[in-house]
């Protein structure tokens, strides 16, 4: 990427035919991933677009991570532990979405040729407890690491979620397989209240093209902790293999967009809530003070 349309910051990793670049300072992101094969580059995420940099904003770049929740809290308000807690909007009008690591800038704690450690903390303030969320990007040969890690650093126990939320490119061949056997539903929009299982149509249990679906924001359940896409027109596909605290599938294809989002994470939509109702499987996680949650997702390129 040219540095002209890159922070100074950025950090380049290589190890064979994979590299990666991460931008810091933007919400601790990746900017690229990519594959040389047979002399030619593959995008193994999208690439960060020519906002990114100017907008400041991690939801162009190719990935992002989720702390300390993943998806919406609906209206910004749960109770917990007999505490009532109050979001911010942060991209209003929508619920409070994502939490909060994606809006600002990691620290570069190291780096090699093909590694390199980022951390962000965070002060209480409206989500009122503090913490420290990690992220740690290793390549191998043939895959890329990324060991996530969240530490509760307040007085109290501490609910939360995380996980990673990269783009991928909508091709009219494109194609998902992954285990994930139930859906998360409700009577408002991405909102759910229960679980159900899920219909042919977003059945992925068999490799099923995404271009048919015209539009889908699916929050599912039980994942297997395998996904494969693969890229008919490139030859080209991408293993991804989750840790089993990342039980939860959100699979986003929007309607007339160049790309879709496959995010392993581990609390479904609105969890705290459903968590205050005691439904279960909803993923929430309570950490006491100084207590870890941790878990990592690989990728690993292959072509067929």
């Amino acid at each position: 990427m040219p540095a002209s349309s890159r922070p100074e910051d950025a950090v380049e990793l290589r190890r064979g035919p994979l590299s990666l670049e991460l931008w810091p300072s933007i919400g601790g992101c990746i900017a690229a991933f990519g594959w040389e094969q047979g002399g030619q580059r593959f995008e193994l995420m999208r690439r960060a677009t020519p906002r990114a940099l100017a907008e400041g904003d991690g939801r162009e770049l190719a990935s992002f991570p989720l702390f300390p929740f993943s998806n919406r809290v609906k209206d910004g308000r749960f109770t917990f532990q007999g505490r009532s807690v109050e979001l911010m909007r942060n991209t209003p009008p929508d619920h409070p979405i994502h939490g909060h690591v994606w809006q600002l800038p990691s620290a570069l704690v190291s780096a090699n040729e093909s590694s390199a450690e980022l951390l962000c903390r965070y002060p209480a303030a409206d989500w009122p407890w503090a913490y420290t969320a990690t992220q740690r990007f290793t390549l191998s040969e043939i895959a890329l690491t990324v060991d996530l890690a969240i530490r509760n650093d307040s007085a109290s126990p501490m609910p939360c979620g995380f996980g990673m939320h990269p783009y991928y490119e909508r091709t009219a061949g494109v194609r998902l397989q992954a285990q994930a056997p139930v859906r998360w539903v409700g009577r408002q929009y991405l909102l759910p209240e229960w679980s159900e299982p899920v219909p042919p149509e977003w059945d992925f249990r068999e490799p099923q093209r995404l271009a048919p679906l015209a539009e889908m924001d699916g929050c599912f359940g039980q994942f297997g902790g395998t996904a494969r896409l693969e890229w008919p027109e490139k030859g080209v596909g991408l293993e991804i293999e989750a840790d089993p605290i990342f039980g939860v599938l959100i699979v986003y294809v929007p309607e007339a967009f160049d790309f879709f989002c496959l995010e392993t994470v581990s609390n479904v939509n609105d969890a705290f809530n459903l968590e205050a109702r005691s439904v279960p499987g909803n993923g929430t996680i309570v950490l006491e003070p100084g207590q870890s949650a941790r878990g990592s997702i690989r990728y690993r390129p292959f072509s067929f």
